[in-house]
């Protein structure tokens, strides 16, 4: 087990969830979740809450389709970009969720280890350096 996936691993043994319940369906809230499970210098859980209270009000005035979204999203959360390589788009009919991907392997944001149905429905994308090959895998 390489050491990215012990420390996601690690992650998802609490049975209490740490952030507001609406961040783990939610395309934003599982890419901050997941940047966080790969974050060194973690900000404190009550900062992430106060950020993504702010952001449900106030809304962003960029998605998906901006080339910079991940880490214009991550920085209003004061988080850093996870490692290329290590996390990944799903895509199912009715949602898109960010989720750690490694070895070829989705794992959950949740700290109780309930993986979303996304994952099992949706196209997994991972997300590599700009010019690699970006390949998408069925999710099972």
């Amino acid at each position: 087990m390489s050491s990215l996936s012990k420390r996601v691993q690690k992650a998802i043994t609490s049975k209490k969830l740490m952030f507001d319940v609406d961040m783990y369906t939610n395309v934003v809230g599982s890419l901050v979740i997941t940047a966080y499970m790969f974050s060194e210098n973690k900000p404190e859980p009550n900062k992430i809450n106060k950020a993504w209270r702010k952001l449900k009000k106030n809304g962003m005035d960029y998605w998906l389709e901006d080339k910079d979204f991940i880490q214009k999203t991550l920085a209003k959360f004061g988080l850093e970009m996870p490692p290329y390589g290590s996390f990944a788009m799903v895509q199912s009919e009715l949602n898109v969720l960010f989720l750690p991907y490694i070895d070829g392997q989705l794992y959950p944001v949740r700290e109780d280890g309930l993986m979303p149905n996304t994952a099992y429905t949706g196209k997994i994308y991972p997300i590599v350096k700009e010019g690699e090959a970006l390949n998408d895998v069925d999710a099972r």
